[in-house]
């Protein structure tokens, strides 16, 4: 298994920001709201995790320290920057696809991965119109074993609505140690 990537650098993913009008924020999620947000996940045990919108790595980094050597993550990124960025760090454990959320049922079929215990995005969902967004989050109920749970951390609190029209249950929380706070979401399956 590869050594933990180094910290994602705030001054790239700043730079990135500017000149890709699809990014949410101008600094990756701060450590302390990753570990608040990931809070569901039994690390204790090998998880196959899919990451939608990783940026350049502030949760994937945090995941592969946490994980089991035969756990599995798949992040998806529609950015080139981003995706050199996480296919650099060359551990095993992490298939990087620059791609479409809208396209995860393929991108998993063709892959071979299982179904998912867990997905975690950072997309920014408000970005989309409704229908967008719902389509999306029906590709990743399909894509989750069921009691699966897919955790959505945004800054606007609109998404909420759409994952109870996919989702049987939604419980949501906030997460204060981000500037700005974090409205995060637990859908499961």
């Amino acid at each position: 298994m590869s050594a933990t990537p180094s910290n994602p650098s705030r001054w790239q993913f700043f730079r990135t920001f500017l000149r890709d009008g699809k990014i949410a924020s101008v600094v990756p999620t701060s450590p302390r709201a990753v570990v608040q947000v990931c809070r569901p996940l039994d690390f204790s045990r090998p998880l196959n995790v899919v990451e939608l919108g990783p940026g350049n790595g502030a949760f994937t980094r945090y995941l592969l320290s946490q994980m089991t050597a035969d756990s599995r993550v798949l992040a998806v990124d529609l950015n080139p920057t981003f995706v050199a960025t996480l296919n650099a760090w060359h551990d095993p454990r992490l298939t990087v696809v620059q791609d479409s959320a809208e396209h995860l049922s393929e991108l998993l079929s063709a892959r071979g991965f299982p179904p998912a215990d867990a997905a975690i995005s950072g997309i920014p969902f408000s970005f989309f119109p409704g229908h967008r967004q719902e389509a999306i989050m029906r590709q990743v109920a399909a894509a989750l074993k069921p009691g699966g749970v897919f955790i959505v951390y945004q800054f606007s609190p609109q998404v909420g609505a759409h994952l109870r029209v996919v989702f049987p249950r939604v419980v949501a929380r906030r997460v204060w140690p981000n500037l700005p706070p974090l409205s995060v979401y637990e859908a499961t399956r």
